[in-house]
């Protein structure tokens, strides 16, 4: 059963040629979470992606994805990235098997590869803000971009500098660096919420060249 999808949001283009074409993201249903592609998707976009529920699923993405997972206080994501083909496109969409739960996609246009950099974590009940290590920043690095979320409600969530927040809701949120000469080597991440009482929040930072 496909999930829920909020509508679709497009971004104008960023310096350098570095656009994030758009956004999916909504609530889908086991056993397999139907994740739409933005419109105007093309080959060669580079995708990341973040599920999110309290028990996890399956996997693996089908063929052509990285992809891995982290848990946490009984909550558990998935984050997968992958330069689209053609066979992507016709399809208009990835097919992952697991629980029910949150799901966000971003499209990039411009960078020609993915790495994840980071995993976020941070149990239920933790003191805002969650912060995550900066990295050392590879040679073209075009934009870095950060999707967190919950299976519960993150309340309001506000990504610190150099991020911005692009788009989302209480439960997923995507923010990026677009161009990546906006980070400094080696700089942490804060993201700040404004409920003590906070759910787990699980995520991933990928830095796209």
């Amino acid at each position: 059963m496909p999930g829920v999808l909020s509508p679709f949001m497009s971004f104008p283009p960023a310096a350098g040629g570095n656009t994030l074409v758009g956004t999916s993201y909504g609530y889908g249903y086991a056993p397999t979470i139907t994740v739409p592609f933005p419109a105007g998707a093309q080959v060669g976009d580079i995708a990341v992606m973040l599920l999110v529920s309290t028990s996890g699923g399956s996997g693996p993405v089908p063929s052509g994805w990285s992809f891995g997972s982290v848990g946490l206080s009984g909550a558990t994501s998935l984050y997968a990235s992958k330069k689209l083909t053609s066979g992507d496109i016709a399809t208009g969409s990835v097919d992952v098997s697991y629980s029910s739960g949150s799901y966000m996609l971003a499209l990039y246009r411009g960078p020609t590869a993915v790495a994840v950099k980071a995993f976020l974590a941070t149990g239920y009940n933790t003191p805002s803000p969650m912060v995550a290590t900066g990295f050392t920043k590879a040679a073209g690095s075009k934009s870095i971009a950060s999707i967190i979320g919950s299976p519960t409600a993150m309340y309001s969530l506000s990504p610190g500098a150099p991020l911005t927040s692009r788009a989302g809701n209480t439960a997923v949120n995507l923010s990026d660096i677009n161009p990546a000469s906006g980070y400094a080597n080696g700089s942490d991440f804060s993201y700040s919420y404004s409920d003590s009482n906070t759910p787990t929040i699980l995520g991933a930072i990928w830095e796209l060249s």
